[in-house]
């Protein structure tokens, strides 16, 4: 049986360029730059010395796949079941490159002895090709042939710059190397270069022996010369004309690059060559609704030179399969597909596939690893043949790579607590576990990285190498969420109804603030957006987010008590559409039929956040905006960046929309001055000549701030008290004074400064005023003796999600948050409109909750109506974030980039937000490369954990020194089983006496587990440690429960998680408070116990430890918000309003 060499943890690494970029206030820029390493390269212990400078890189060098039927002769193309690939994107990428129109250069310079997630290749000679941070490094075949375990060697950098390469792997005859890069346009396409040897390739001059230095290149070395010349120009926001261009490109390694794809949207990634080196194969990655990848096998042609090739060449030879039931129009929902090609022979491939979901076609979290997930196939490519090599159970196999000789599959899977490298002999089929020493593999979440960090075989096969009188209508709901589907759920649908108005005037007293709605009756059991009588009231019009119809009222149901609806229109992928109807005549009772378009006047919805309107006349087929022969003709964009809430005046002359406080309006005849640029536009349909005739107006709305009412509502208790006797101590009815406190102040970020005994605070209008030993209470001051008990800052959930945000009903969810402390909430991901307007009725008084902040609709990459966003030049980037910052003004400081696949879409969005004073919070996906890509061009956080749990010194040292800040979410944490589960299995949740009092008790009834788990299946301790980690090299790391259930308590339970890897209590509650104010840029109001800040903190009961024992934390006897203090348990107000307590939906029958 073969040994082997696998690139473990243990390789070291070089540099970083980290890009500026939107970043919290609080934070500073940071860097981008060099690097150094050691490394040991798993079984055959070569230690390796990486030094490292990182450059600005990039190029596009384009060239062509040949037409597919002449890639590989007898090989027939996989036609995916007819499925066309020709809807995503909506609009097609403009020019940028990442490498020039993102000049922001920071440098960071670090040593590094250790590297995560390396990927790797053998050259015939010996020599060894990996990836690091996004650069490619070589070592000489010497180190590989001399190693005696101890000697450390110097890694040469053979790519370098801005672009993210990695995937290296050799030619068969050793003269090419192919590679993943995102050069150009951010999107990772497959690039090949040359290769001439470790030395010639290196972009640095340096040796272990001086008898075997290779001198650097003439052009090399004036081309380093210019570098910081060339930089600050770049810096300065010049252009890069093409003698900088080259020299740029000579520094990185790549002038010789040629392209072998050109994808725009998909990426490919993992290219090997085939045994003739004149083709590669590639794993191509498709997104769904869904922005997880899905992977097919390609074949592509490798140039000999520059030529053209476009989005879509080269050859599908192995795609993904139908679920049982499935039609071929729902191949692109399929989740899962096959990954990790390599070849075996000329006409076979060898490759992983998850087959735990491929029957379901959905790609699940939170899954079992020691069942097996992946399994490896091999397909005939002339006989379509396919036998499985490897089964999933147990432990999964995946990974694959062959020995050069055919003979043996090395792969890897999971035993027990370990990571096993495993041989299997195809010739005898025996199987053997060979070393137990690999870092764990990914195979429980989507890895487009690998769920393995690909090795190599030694050419001698003897190791490896490692979302007043009236009528009236209105709509009835089958209950919500937020009253646990038991309030008002029968019979929901349309409804309409007799009343009369107490006045022409409006309602002049609150006698009159009631009124009865006679004769009502249900129309129809649609729950559609709006409703709006016609004809009189003898019809409706009903608009969903994609159609529009009629109901005829005025007649007699059917059998089934529905009243005749006749479809007016229907919008292909519209989130809001609204009609003015031109002629409506009686349908025949009970028909369902379309209308011929006639009977529309105009039709107006919203398609991928913009507004549009078209001519009845011209709507022959379903309303859409994609530009080309499949938008709606003569339609015209009547908004500048967005709109929502779009209604017809009566006369239908005049469309009216929202876009935050500013009401939009148009004359649709305007249209006709705008006839022929609409007609020459196929993009933006004529928004140019129509913004003119467009009339905004912004609306005024007024409620008193949580501070007034405070006070007010304090001076009005002290006079009720006094009886209306006048007394001096009233003025100051309205301070708080807590003493006899143990502070933890948070002021300082140490331990040492920010705790303080025997302490006083003194808050007046919500507002801290004075902190610190010895103060005296005012007369007539509200005092609260703490005895002792210790006072933190209000928390702050970084990452919170919540439901019912378009209810005008209290919130329980917001009630559990507050009775858990949660002071303040920022939603990664939430409706824009919807949220903003909970914020409101929060802070006017009207629904009791914390302090909510959102990033608003996420800025989606993949193919979701609704959600989807190109981002394909800068007009768009600036629409899109203008759309979530007019709603909410200051208030709306963040955005999220939720898995936009080109990182030209992701900068141009940075580069708006540093105008608009905006923080981006991106999802850290699971896609390793992409996150890492996050931190580099200077994000504000990274959400989520990295999906690789265990990390070395090259992220440790990138991230934590970068100013980028993480929310792990440990409850739901990437690699293994979910935090989540871990608590459904260890706490009674159904019996907790306060969650009962706040949460449905149907939904606690569903949180209970009495499944158990290994301690090593959930890789969330793998991930605290890591975290904590980095926080102590000065990382913000960020306490963020997710929304999962149950609110509020999984607060504290992420909390603990942080403490699983080495966190005290201090540094625990430091992340829960001070970390996230900061990230958040809220640092100058929440966050400490300091003069001047909102008056947000928790007091804990005296002899509660919580210091000590952070699992303590959830038993908080006051919270307090703006200075109003409620009993935690029972969310009682304690003061002003004492006694006042909250209202909320029945929760449950007991």
């Amino acid at each position: 049986m073969k040994a082997a060499i696998a690139s473990s943890h243990n390789v070291s690494e070089e540099k970083v360029d980290v890009r500026s970029g939107a970043q919290s206030n609080s934070q500073k820029e940071s860097s981008r730059g060099f690097g150094v390493m050691r490394t040991t390269l798993a079984i055959c212990a070569v230690l390796v010395l990486l030094r490292t400078h990182i450059p600005l890189k990039l190029v596009t060098t384009p060239s062509q796949n040949l037409a597919s039927d002449s890639i590989l002769p007898g090989v027939k193309e996989d036609k995916a079941y007819g499925w066309k690939d020709d809807i995503w994107p909506i609009r097609p990428q403009q020019p940028w490159d990442i490498s020039t129109d993102f000049a922001h250069p920071r440098k960071l310079k670090y040593d590094v002895e250790q590297g995560t997630w390396l990927r790797l290749d053998v050259s015939p000679n010996g020599e060894i090709v990996f990836d690091m941070l996004g650069d490619l490094y070589c070592l000489p075949s010497d180190a590989l042939q001399n190693s005696d375990g101890q000697t450390r060697w110097r890694a040469y950098p053979i790519l370098l710059g801005v672009p993210w390469d990695s995937d290296p792997h050799f030619s068969p005859d050793g003269q090419k190397l192919v590679f993943r890069s995102d050069a150009g346009l951010g999107v990772e396409n497959i690039w090949t270069l040359p290769w001439r040897g470790c030395r010639t390739a290196a972009l640095r001059s340096y040796d272990h022996d001086p008898e075997t230095t290779h001198p650097l290149n003439q052009s090399l070395l004036q081309a380093l010369a210019h570098e910081e010349e060339d930089e600050i120009w770049l810096a300065q926001g010049f252009k890069e004309d093409d003698d900088k261009r080259m020299r740029r490109l000579l520094r990185e390694g790549r002038s010789e690059a040629h392209r072998v794809t050109n994808e725009t949207y998909r990426w490919v990634s993992d290219a090997r060559f085939h045994p003739d080196g004149d083709k590669v194969v590639a794993t191509k990655w498709y997104t769904s609704g869904r922005s997880l990848g899905a992977g097919e096998g390609w074949i592509y042609e490798v140039p000999l030179s520059e030529k053209s090739t476009k989005a879509g060449d080269g050859m599908r030879v192995v795609g993904r399969s139908l679920p049982f039931g499935w039609e071929p129009e729902q191949y692109p929902d399929q989740q899962i597909g096959p990954e990790q090609f390599v070849w075996w022979g000329k006409d076979r491939l060898i490759y992983s596939k998850n087959v735990a979901e491929e029957s379901d076609g959905a790609f699940e979290y939170s899954k079992d690893v020691y069942k097996g997930i992946y399994a490896i196939f091999a397909r005939n490519l002339t006989t379509g043949a396919t036998e499985k090599l490897v089964s999933a159970s147990p432990g999964s196999a995946s990974r694959p790579e062959l020995s050069h000789d055919g003979r043996t599959l090395a792969f890897v899977r999971r035993v027990r607590d370990k990571e096993a490298l495993v041989l299997k002999d195809l010739v005898s089929g025996t199987i053997r576990n060979i070393w137990y020493g690999l870092t764990y593999d990914a195979t429980s979440i989507s890895a487009p990285m690998g769920t393995y960090p690909s090795f190599a075989f030694t050419r001698a096969d003897d190791a490896i190498c490692e979302g007043l009188n009236r009528h009236i209508a209105f709509i009835r709901r089958g209950g919500d969420y937020m009253t646990g589907h038991v309030v008002a759920t029968a019979n929901p649908g349309i409804y309409v109804g007799t009343l009369t108005l107490p006045s022409p005037f409006g309602m002049p007293n609150a006698a009159e603030r009631t009124f009865a709605i006679k004769d009502v009756r249900r129309v129809s059991k649609m729950t559609p957006r709006k409703i709006k009588f016609v004809d009189g009231a003898s019809k409706l019009i009903v608009h969903t987010s994609q159609s529009a119809s009629v109901i005829d009222i005025s007649g007699e149901p059917d059998a089934n008590g529905e009243y005749p609806v006749e479809t007016l229109t229907e919008g292909k992928m519209s989130v809001e559409l609204a009609v003015t109807p031109r002629v409506l005549n009686s349908v025949k009772s009970g028909a369902h039929m379309r209308t011929v378009p006639a009977k529309i006047g105009h039709a107006a919805f919203v398609d991928f956040f913009q507004v549009y309107v078209a001519d009845g006349t011209a709507v022959d087929k379903l309303l859409w905006s994609k530009p080309g022969p499949n938008a709606t003709r003569g339609l015209a964009r009547v908004s500048l960046d967005g709109g929502h809430d779009l209604t017809w005046s009566g006369d239908g002359t005049t469309l009216f929309w929202f876009l935050g406080p500013y009401l939009h309006s148009l004359k649709v005849d305007q249209l006709k001055h705008c006839r022929s640029a609409i007609q020459s536009d196929p993009s933006t349909f004529g928004i140019d000549c129509v913004r003119q005739f467009v009339n905004v107006t912004e609306v005024h709305a007024y409620h008193q701030s949580e501070s007034k009412r405070l006070s007010k509502d304090a001076f009005d208790v002290a006079r009720r008290e006094a009886k209306g006797a006048a007394d001096q101590s009233q003025s100051h009815a309205d301070i708080l004074v807590i003493i006899n406190a143990t502070l933890v102040t948070m002021a300082t970020g140490s331990e040492s400064g920010d705790i303080v005994h025997d302490a006083t605070i003194i808050i007046q209008g919500g507002v801290i005023q004075l902190v610190g030993k010895g103060l005296v209470a005012p007369q007539g001051a509200k005092v609260i003796d703490a005895q002792g008990g210790v006072i933190v800052p209000g928390f702050v959930d970084v990452h919170a999600h919540w439901n019912g945000a378009d209810t005008v009903a209290s919130s329980w969810e917001q009630l559990a948050f507050l009775a858990y402390g949660c002071t303040t909430m920022h939603n990664p991901s939430s409706d824009t409109v919807d949220t903003w307007t909970e914020r409101v009725r929060v802070e006017s008084g009207l629904m009791l909750g914390p302090r909510i902040f959102t990033t608003g609709t996420i800025i989606y990459g993949a193919g979701e109506a609704g959600y989807h966003q190109d981002i394909a030049d800068d007009a768009e980037a600036r629409s899109a974030l203008i759309r979530l910052k007019v709603e909410a003004g200051p208030y709306a400081f963040s955005y999220k980039n939720y898995n936009i696949p080109s990182r030209a879409s992701r900068q141009r969005l940075i580069k708006v937000a540093k105008e608009l004073a905006m923080n981006v919070y991106p999802e850290g996906g699971m896609n390793f490369d992409w996150d890492l890509t996050y931190i580099v061009d200077g994000m504000t956080t990274v959400e989520h954990s990295l999906p690789i749990p265990t990390l070395y010194d090259d992220i440790l040292t990138l991230f934590s020194a970068s100013g980028t800040g993480n929310t792990p979410t440990h409850v739901v944490n990437y690699g293994g089983i979910f935090g989540e589960d871990y608590v459904w299995a260890h706490e009674s949740l159904p019996f907790d006496n306060k969650l009962r009092r706040f949460v449905p008790h149907g939904y606690l009834e569903g949180l209970s587990r009495s499944v158990s788990a290994p301690r090593d299946a959930y890789q969330l301790f793998n991930t605290s440690a890591s975290v904590y980690e980095m926080t102590k090299r000065g990382l913000n790391g960020n306490v963020g429960a997710h929304g999962e259930p149950p609110v509020g308590l999984n607060y504290h339970e992420e909390m603990w998680f942080f403490s699983k890897g080495g966190m005290t209590p201090y540094e625990v509650l430091r992340s829960a408070t001070r970390s996230g104010a900061l990230s958040l840029g809220l640092f100058n109001s929440i966050g400490s116990l300091e003069e001047g800040k909102l008056a947000d903190m928790l007091i804990y009961p005296p002899g509660a430890a919580i210091l000590d024992d952070i699992s303590l934390s959830r038993d908080i006897r006051f919270v307090i918000k703006g200075g109003r203090v409620w009993d935690a348990s029972t969310m009682e107000e304690e003061w002003p309003l004492k006694g006042k307590r909250p209202s909320l939906p029945p929760l449950s029958a007991d």
